[in-house]
């Protein structure tokens, strides 16, 4: 068959365009000195709109100025190469980065100051972009995808980092010890022995770890007076040697089947841990949750408490982010922040401190068993006010 300048040769086996010759290993042999091969060109919306694409299929994205081959198994679309402008070469094998603004507004350098960084995880793994094992485990495959991120120097005023995304064969890297200064998910068997002490009033208590849950199990009580047990941290932090500082508890839940037993997690400062006192304990800022009783409750150093009623729903399978702010103005400042939301707000008046993370749970005399507190990663980082915010700009291909 002969037709436009060239002339097409069909053999039994395969097929040669430019060639009266085709390679037997190839069903199609295309020779020509003077022109190339010119895939479909689609943009992403056409691309889209493929009806059930053939594994393997390959065309060329006009949005993303990629080559694209369509992956069944996973369905998806995966770059195959992406071309960068010229002179600017490409940053290793990743395909695609997103510019991200970070604006200090604090009117001095921050150093070694921890970012959080929202974006949409599950567009990105939807448009075969992103694998579904990276990132945060409850926050991946959501539009609001939690990435912490450690800045060494954060001048007044913007400072642009990249987020870089495309890159199947990259090893993980996520290390929360190296981005906060305490960090603990709880992902590995036992407590860690660095981080944490366990203490309890008559050693009733269980506690397991290892499925990214620190569990905290209450033994039940037959005897005449209410039990504690619980865990604290071994390293302490003080506005002295961090400055500001937060406390973050993540995806809290509280099983609770009695009126008379609570939980509790937060800040304290003493020489005796929460469960030697029971409910006052000196210079103590924390969340007490009961089966129909939930307050932020804040003690100072004379003793006096100021209570702040918490509308928050405690339940199985029910789960909460709780963020304790202290700051340092003329008087010493405690805010609970709980899912997002400023939930209480107290100013106290004790002098610097140090303090110890802690959770505690008391059994109240002739209880049943079974009631438990579960906690999915608690880390410590700096704050400053007002707080530095990251904006996320457009996706590149090519830079």
């Amino acid at each position: 068959m002969h037709g436009w300048g060239a002339s097409l040769i069909s053999f039994a086996q395969n097929v040669g365009i430019g060639t009266t010759s085709p390679h037997p290993s190839a069903k199609l042999h295309i020779q020509d000195t003077i022109r190339g091969l010119l895939l479909p060109r689609l943009t992403q919306a056409q691309r889209d709109a493929i009806p059930n694409p053939a594994h393997s299929l390959i065309i060329f994205n006009t949005d993303t100025n990629c080559f694209e081959a369509y992956d069944s198994i996973h369905n998806r679309w995966v770059p195959i190469a992406c071309f960068c402008r010229a002179g600017c070469p490409r940053f290793s094998a990743w395909q695609y980065r997103v510019p991200v603004t970070i604006q200090n507004q604090t009117g001095i350098t921050l150093t070694n100051y921890q970012v959080k960084i929202l974006f949409n995880s599950q567009t990105l793994i939807a448009s075969g972009k992103m694998l579904s094992s990276a990132a945060d485990p409850y926050t991946i495959n959501t539009p609001q995808t939690e990435l912490w991120v450690k800045i060494p120097v954060l001048p007044p005023g913007q400072t642009t980092i990249y987020l870089y995304y495309g890159n199947f064969a990259a090893p993980p890297l996520a290390n929360g010890d190296s981005v906060f200064l305490f960090f603990d998910d709880f992902t590995n068997p036992g407590l860690n022995p660095n981080k944490w002490t366990w203490g309890s009033a008559n050693n009733s208590f269980s506690f397991s770890t290892g499925n990214s849950d620190l569990i905290i199990q209450n033994p039940g009580s037959s005897t005449a007076s209410a039990i504690f047990g619980g865990i604290e941290s071994k390293p302490t932090f003080s506005h002295g040697t961090l400055g500001d500082f937060a406390v973050d508890f993540k995806r809290v839940a509280f099983t609770l089947n009695s009126e008379q037993n609570n939980f509790g997690f937060g800040l304290y400062n003493d020489a005796q841990p929460p469960w030697a006192y029971g409910e006052i304990v000196p210079l103590f800022y924390y969340i007490r949750a009961e089966f129909n009783i939930n307050q932020f409750r804040s003690y100072s150093s004379t003793g006096s408490i100021t209570t702040t009623p918490l509308n928050v729903a405690w339940g199985t399978g029910i789960r909460h982010n709780a963020t304790f702010i202290l700051t340092k103005p003329a008087n010493y400042r405690a805010r609970l922040f709980v899912n997002g939301t400023l939930a209480a707000d107290h100013l106290t008046n004790v002098s610097d401190t140090t303090y110890q993370i802690f959770i505690k749970h008391e059994d109240d005399p002739n209880v049943t068993a079974g009631e438990t507190i579960r906690v999915d990663v608690i880390f410590v980082r700096k704050y400053a006010e007002p707080e530095p915010n990251a904006i996320l700009g457009n996706e590149e291909t090519c830079w």
